[in-house]
């Protein structure tokens, strides 16, 4: 029972022990980041010549959204986001109650323009917002995310720690951040050890 109940007090004293039922991370009254996991119907994965006039125009058409005009930034509306991350490769997100394509236009994408893959199990997102929100991103991103640099509409692959991630900037003091499923605990742990000085709330 002691050995048990120290095994207790050292995981409470260990600044990477996350509660499981606790929504406040920190016991500092300030708050420089607030964390929360953002509730996506579903993501897919397309490998397209984003820039072709008939893709533009069936997306245009179907969801009615245009295709960002280079890599590293993304379009959206009120349900929908489109990242440009690679030069072959957009990801969508929906943030909707329902199907993004019906089944006939799905297959009418897949047959005519490019390769679509529902990728919604294998990613998990949060919504990261803060006046401390970039400094505490920066102890473990290479990536300039000084507000004139990582602007709003901005999306970048890169990594956080040892996890690959994809950071979206929404304002300047909140960003979304997608990482792969299996990794969620790692980066939240990452997350509330990085900004234990400066005060971290959880919320879903």
């Amino acid at each position: 029972m002691v050995y048990e109940f120290l095994k207790l007090k050292q995981k409470e004293n260990d600044s990477l022990f996350m509660y499981k039922n606790e929504k406040v991370f920190s016991l500092s009254k300030k708050i420089g980041l607030k964390i929360t996991n953002l509730k996506i119907k579903n993501i897919l994965n397309f490998r397209v010549n984003y820039r072709s006039l008939s893709f533009q125009n069936f997306l245009k058409k179907t969801i009615k959204l245009e295709t960002p005009k280079n890599v590293g930034f993304f379009k959206n509306n009120r349900k929908l986001v489109l990242l440009a991350l690679g030069p072959n490769e957009l990801l969508l997100i929906n943030f909707d109650d329902k199907n993004i394509f019906s089944k006939s236009n799905y297959e009418k994408l897949l047959n005519n323009f490019c390769n679509v893959t529902d990728v919604t199990d294998h990613y998990h997102s949060l919504n990261l917002s803060g006046d401390k929100l970039r400094w505490i991103l920066s102890k473990g991103c290479s990536v300039d995310l000084n507000k004139s640099v990582f602007r709003p509409g901005s999306c970048v692959q890169t990594l956080l720690g040892n996890s690959n991630v994809i950071l979206t900037c929404n304002f300047d003091n909140s960003i979304n951040l997608i990482c792969v499923s299996s990794y969620i605990e790692y980066v939240l742990r990452w997350l509330k050890d990085a900004a234990d000085q400066e005060g971290y709330f959880f919320s879903d």
